[in-house]
């Protein structure tokens, strides 16, 4: 429905969509979860807790461990913006205006806790193992951290990134 809908449209880019957003937003707005989204944002959360308080238990909390817990509050960030993506595309194509619930849904929760499971926190652990590699290489070579790759290695960080 929404592919052939997309084809049909003349929607050409988002410019349109983002003024929208940022013309509606700007004075700020306040957004709600329904209790559905709610339960699932807190078994979100009390996964990351027992993680976290398992791996405080063995001793083996480690310091990348501390960035689970900012995952909860990226999740209602990301719950949120897919929200207001979606439904300010939707208005478009469909052209339909009117007013805009102010109530995330439970389907946005789930794709947001699922982007942060499966996407951000393997890219997470692939940008840090490339980091790891990095700092090994150039140290093993004499080089002292200047946070900059030199321009003639960066196509093996760039390589080493599409591979993982």
């Amino acid at each position: 429905m929404y592919v052939n809908k997309l084809r049909e449209s003349n929607l050409q880019d988002l410019t349109e969509i983002y003024d929208a957003i940022y013309r509606d937003h700007k004075d700020g707005l306040k957004y709600t979860f329904s209790e559905e989204a709610l339960c699932l944002y807190d078994q979100f959360d009390l996964e990351i807790c027992q993680m976290l308080n398992s791996k405080w238990s063995m001793g083996v909390l480690i310091k990348d461990d501390a960035e689970l817990g900012k995952d909860c509050r990226q999740v209602i960030r990301l719950a949120v913006i897919l929200y207001v993506l979606y439904t300010y595309t939707r208005r478009a194509l469909f052209q339909s205006y009117g007013t805009v619930s102010r109530v995330v849904g439970k389907k946005y929760m789930e794709y947001a806790i699922n982007l942060m499971r499966d996407y951000f926190r393997v890219q997470k652990r692939t940008i840090d193992k490339v980091f790891k590699f990095q700092y090994r290489h150039y140290h093993n070579m004499g080089y002292h951290s200047s946070g900059v790759l030199p321009e003639s290695d960066m196509h093996m960080y760039i390589d080493v990134l599409y591979h993982f």
